[in-house]
């Protein structure tokens, strides 16, 4: 691979003080004239898209899976609507005496149905980690009380560089009130596990797209796919579809210290998001991590510096015949630039495409898994992406994993009408995946140039058929 610009080239340290000194750069509120929030909608009725997948896609039963790179921490088990109580099991069959708090909500790291730690998913493999929501609730006890060895950041080890530090020790340190309300939402998740725990499962993977499946993007004459925009909603709050975490390369990003943007308010009011920093290595180009059915805990308000913890939350999202709720997030890491003019080049452009497609393409085969993508604007806040080139990126990514994507512009009224307009230009002339590739390098290479989306209303038919 060639050399890569510095802004690739980010170590651990200068990520973490991005997320800890950066905010998200907060849109205006779009009021109407009555100070009214306005909601608006453009594109493919939202529920058109939805109503495509209305139940959680087909899992094979476990005990048929033989790959060895599917690891369960559960025995095999299949989740009856008839029966929602029943839990899994764990897969550890050792004769050990049963420890006198096995019976407590949250069973000890010692306790014999917690005698195997979870694998590691390290870079560039393609394994998962399948576990029950018993299970995470102690690997996180675990962390609360920092009890990871050779994981804290003063304590690194070789074994351990390029992996987060998913003890809580940072979260303990004094600093911004935006820590507090962090506490708060774990608090209440230990309150809520502790009152009655939950049965579900959850599963962790990792997905490393092979070199010979990267695209050629010049070369498609795929279509463009379905596109809803909306300024209504949150993309935590679009159900049945893959969610987007605008990540970290080091997964929860700032979530255990300073952070609290997109990624670390995720994080929080579904902590069984956080095992992930325990068994995920750093993520490279072509890499993403895929998070399912992580419950969620908590309601929240504001936003970076004015985040706040918001009451209880309950999730009654559907379960899969894995136990596992239908939420399917999707962790992506975008580049930092430390100069934000430093992006209008193909190289950085080839790199977001192959990340967006690496998470955007279908884990499995088949139209149960091509159900819709909700996103937004990845990577343009703390990292300083252009809001306008990511959107068209990730257009053409989710049109080549053919699946609809739902754009959640929150509250930017301006940003969904011109994606709007300019969607709509693109279809009327059969624009390709091809066709927006060649406009993104001539675009780069003009010395005064405006919005990407004033460029593509302007430039000849002919370049968005290619």
């Amino acid at each position: 691979m060639a050399e890569q610009p510095l802004d690739l080239q980010q170590n651990k340290e200068e990520v973490d003080d991005v997320e800890s000194t950066s905010e998200e750069k907060i849109v205006d509120p779009c009021l109407n004239d009555e100070g009214i929030v306005e909601i608006i909608s453009q594109g493919t009725p939202l529920e058109t898209i939805l109503n495509i997948h209305p139940q959680p896609p087909y899992v094979q039963d476990m005990e048929q899976i033989q790959n060895n790179n599917f690891i369960f921490m559960i025995s095999p088990f299949k989740y009856d609507p008839s029966n929602p109580e029943r839990e899994p099991s764990t897969s550890c069959v050792q004769n050990r005496s049963v420890d006198q708090l096995d019976s407590d909500p949250v069973f000890m790291p010692y306790s014999s149905y917690n005698l195997t730690p979870p694998p590691l998913l390290r870079t560039g493999t393609n394994r998962s980690v399948t576990m029950s929501q018993r299970q995470a609730a102690s690997l996180l006890a675990c962390a609360f009380f920092c009890l990871y060895p050779n994981r804290s950041d003063n304590k690194q080890k070789k074994g351990y560089r390029n992996f987060p530090n998913p003890n809580f020790n940072a979260l303990y340190q004094s600093g911004h009130p935006k820590k507090i309300e962090k506490l708060k939402c774990i608090f209440h998740y230990f309150q809520r596990i502790t009152e009655k725990m939950p049965n579900g499962v959850i599963t962790v993977q990792r997905f490393a797209l092979p070199k010979h499946l990267s695209p050629q993007w010049a070369d498609f004459t795929t279509g463009l796919c379905n596109l809803h925009l909306t300024t209504g909603q949150k993309i935590e709050d679009i159900n049945n579809v893959l969610q987007v975490d605008f990540a970290n390369k080091y997964i929860g990003g700032g979530v255990l210290s300073a952070g609290c943007v997109q990624e670390e308010i995720r994080f929080s009011i579904c902590p069984e998001m956080l095992v992930s920093l325990l068994v995920c290595e750093k993520m490279e180009v072509n890499e993403c991590i895929f998070l399912i059915g992580c419950e969620r805990y908590s309601s929240y308000k504001g936003y970076a510096n004015s985040f706040q913890f918001d009451g209880d939350y309950k999730d009654n999202t559907p379960k899969d015949d894995w136990g596992r709720k239908w939420c399917h997030l999707v962790a992506m890491d975008a580049i930092f630039f430390r100069h934000a003019s430093t992006q209008y080049d193909m190289h950085c452009a080839d790199r977001e495409l192959l990340k967006a497609y690496t998470s955007f393409r279908p884990l499995e085969q088949g139209l149960d898994y091509e159900f819709a993508i909700a996103t937004g604007n990845w990577g343009c806040g703390a990292f300083n992406g252009d809001k306008y080139v990511k959107a068209i990126i990730q257009l053409m990514a989710a049109s080549k994993a053919r699946r609809p994507l739902i754009y959640a512009a929150y509250r930017d009224k301006t940003l969904v009408h011109s994606f709007g307009v300019v969607y709509e230009y693109l279809k009327a002339h059969n624009a390709t995946v091809g066709g927006l590739y060649l406009c993104l390098e001539q675009y780069f290479t003009q010395v005064d140039r405006g919005s990407l989306f004033e460029y593509i209303l302007n430039i000849p038919v002919s370049f968005l058929k290619s």
